[in-house]
């Protein structure tokens, strides 16, 4: 239980493999997660997540044992790797303000089954840097590999989502 930190912060590799952390609850004054602060905690099922945090760097839950996630409204982007290798997520609903989703940040989520998909991720225009190959004019932006060894179901999305093709 974190409700008592007072930083603003979640620092880089902050909880790293930390294997036996099954349950987080962030303070309220956290309004930034940095990058893979819960990288390999493959216990962590559940996390309380405030309204106020709204920047998720990239590689935050990579490879933990979460089963699903809810974004927060104010939440802009998923950034890449952000669930890359959570082989136990099945659900996930994006918040309406998500504009972006990086390069493979659902990848390798193998028991994704449900994933709602708002119009803003449609409706943005972005240039891209996907690790270092250039610069890629997306249009409906969603990183490359973003969703690959996927094995989706249902994709709830809204009337804009028209159009998608994942393999």
């Amino acid at each position: 239980d974190m409700s008592g930190y007072a930083g603003t912060n979640l620092p880089m590799w902050a909880f790293e493999s930390c294997d036996n952390l099954s349950y987080v609850k962030l303070s309220e004054t956290i309004k930034s997660i940095y990058e893979y602060a819960f990288s390999g905690c493959t216990s962590l099922t559940n996390i309380e997540i405030p309204k106020n945090t709204t920047n998720f760097a990239a590689g935050v839950f990579y490879n933990t044992g979460l089963t699903e996630f809810t974004f927060n409204s104010g939440v802009t982007e998923v950034s890449n790797d952000m669930f890359s290798g959570c082989t136990d997520l099945e659900r996930v609903v994006l918040a309406d303000t998500i504009t972006f989703i990086g390069s493979y940040a659902f990848s390798g989520c193998t028991s994704l089954s449900y994933l709602y998909l708002p119009n803003s991720v449609f409706e943005n225009e972005r240039f891209v840097d996907d690790y270092g190959g250039g610069y890629y004019d997306y249009t409906g932006c969603i990183g490359c590999d973003a969703f690959s060894e996927c094995k989706i179901e249902t994709i709830d999305a809204e009337s804009k989502a028209y159009g998608i093709v994942l393999y």
